[in-house]
């Protein structure tokens, strides 16, 4: 109604006035009030329009639950009139979704946000992954006003300096994955009082975790218990394996081999023991040797980590392709073409550019008030096999 007779007002104006100063002021007037409108109307609705992160919009959850928009933007916004059993249908019809709320398209009209992220260089075939997944986030919320200031990191020393380069640009948050040079926050924030800027773990959890809001990780121990199974179908019940681990460091291998532990028990497999590699993969291809050499009858190995490809190699250069199932982590060509030719039996995709992007944009949301608390994420890792290996080309 105000619309209307707005629009009616001026285009009464710019007809009756036909030249000269007050002409362009109706011009002028009628252009503004326009752009005015749009944006009320958007940022009053949410965004109902497409502004998007993950390509749901509340639309196609009304569409899926068969309800109205209007219904579900009162649900998600804990507005009245809406009954308790279909606000919490929709809610968490909207989580499993990935719905993320538009309200992040507020951005455009407030202060810029900036959020840091810190990512560790090595083992390049694992962290590139990161890496790009962290770029992608900044790439994508650059156009909500969101700033991305990544830090790749090579040593101990690079790792200092990068978190106090966060520290002194004052940025809004942090996502962090934690390497054994980089494993400590407490050690990083040396030197930097009232060090109080949100962190959200990628992929691995550092030593002191409660400096973390939240975490997106992978759950560790099924890792582990996924392998024993995997161990336990093809080696069969009875026989000897081993897990190979290049350290204890990092969570996410302690809690993969108490996992494998776990399974192993279960299938009645016998345990040869806990073997430490090495991120290097011709250390790992030595120790992979001299452990096949030791213990001849080995049936199946669990490699709790990326460097799976030495392990491989060595396996097929003894001639043991046939006697050894080998399990393994993560995902990359030269692995890749280890699953083609057999001597890796399957690998635990932990599909890591999607889960750092995510990661990204779960603390946007949070930093930008859209949800209360954030929610830390275990994402479930992927069976990649001979079979379904052509499923996951382009992704690594």
């Amino acid at each position: 109604m105000i619309v209307g007779l707005y629009f009616i007002v001026i285009l009464f104006l710019g007809f009756n006035i036909k030249h000269g100063y007050f002409f362009d002021l109706t011009v002028k007037i009628l252009k503004e009030g326009l752009t005015l409108i749009q944006q009320r109307a958007f940022f009053e609705t949410e965004g109902f329009e497409r502004m998007k992160i993950n390509g749901v919009t509340l639309k196609d959850i009304a569409e899926h639950l068969g309800v109205s928009v209007t219904t579900v933007y009162k649900a998600l916004n804990d507005k009245p009139k809406v009954g308790d059993e279909l606000r919490e249908k929709i809610i968490k019809t909207a989580a499993e979704m990935e719905y993320v709320p538009n309200r992040m398209a507020q951005a455009l009209v407030r202060k810029p946000l900036t959020i840091g992220g810190i990512v560790p260089k090595y083992p390049k075939e694992f962290m590139i992954h990161i890496e790009r997944g962290v770029r992608a986030a900044f790439e994508e919320l650059r156009s909500f006003n969101v700033t991305g200031l990544l830090e790749v990191v090579k040593d101990k020393h690079d790792a200092k300096k990068a978190w106090k380069n966060m520290y002194k640009r004052g940025v809004s948050g942090i996502v962090s994955c934690f390497s054994d040079y980089n494993n400590g926050i407490l050690d990083m924030l040396d030197g930097m009082p009232g060090f109080d800027i949100p962190i959200v773990a990628i992929t691995t959890v550092p030593r002191d975790d409660t400096l973390c809001i939240g975490k997106f990780v992978v759950n560790g121990r099924s890792l582990g218990r996924i392998a024993g199974q995997l161990l336990g179908m093809f080696a069969g019940a009875r026989t000897p394996v081993a897990c190979l681990i290049p350290d204890f460091t990092v969570d996410i291998h302690v809690n993969s081999v108490q996992g494998f532990d776990e399974e192993i028990r279960a299938w009645e497999l016998e345990n040869r023991g806990v073997f430490f590699s090495s991120y290097d993969f011709d250390e790992t291809y030595r120790i992979t040797e001299r452990l096949l050499k030791e213990h001849r009858d080995l049936r199946g190995l669990y490699i709790g980590s990326y460097n799976a490809y030495p392990v491989c190699k060595c396996v097929e250069d003894l001639g043991l392709k046939k006697q050894i199932c080998v399990v393994g982590q993560d995902l990359y060509p030269a692995l890749a073409e280890c699953i083609r030719k057999g001597t890796l039996t399957a690998s635990l995709f932990q599909n890591q550019y999607d889960n750092a992007k995510r990661s990204v944009i779960a603390l946007c949301n949070y930093l930008l008030r859209t949800q209360k608390d954030f929610q830390s994420q275990y994402y479930r890792p992927e069976l990649v096999l001979k079979a379904n290996l052509d499923l996951y080309h382009g992704m690594y």
